[in-house]
């Protein structure tokens, strides 16, 4: 059985703004779990959103992308439809989802430039908060990373 990625990471925003975050991934695969606790700060809520390119998930830097994505829908790049946490809770948690993506930032010569997902974070309140965010990526079923 192929091993699955597994990765943990810790994420830092203020209050009220919304930070774009790069984050290890395998170029493909199957989201199949997610853990964001936040372990600092207020609890204001706060939402998670998962893309494989930059620019669909808000960043106007848009460094790594070749995609013509400023003319199609950001759900086209969606790994993870935005998850609202509310102001009385502090962990969103999701298992057994299974959540495909490949990864399309690639160079005219196919070339992978890259293997990231971006997560959107979007924090209620004010104040600095950080987070926690574990998650496990499986390969597609027969394949491995």
């Amino acid at each position: 059985m192929p091993a699955p990625f597994f990765k943990t990471t810790q994420l830092e925003v203020a209050g009220g703004e919304t930070e774009i975050f790069e984050i290890s991934a395998p170029p493909y695969g199957v989201l199949n779990r997610l853990w964001l606790s936040q372990i600092t700060g207020a609890l204001d809520g706060f939402s998670l959103s998962l893309y494989t390119s930059e620019k669909p998930a808000g960043d106007s830097q848009d460094d790594f992308s070749e995609a013509e994505d400023d003319d199609i829908s950001a759900g086209a790049f969606e790994v993870l439809p935005t998850q609202i946490v509310s102001a009385s809770s502090a962990t969103l948690s999701l298992f057994e989802k299974n959540y495909a993506y490949v990864v399309n930032e690639y160079l005219l010569n196919g070339v992978l430039r890259h293997s990231k997902l971006f997560a959107k974070l979007v924090v209620a309140g004010s104040g600095d908060k950080a987070f926690e965010l574990a998650y496990l990526i499986q390969p597609p079923a027969g394949e491995a990373f």
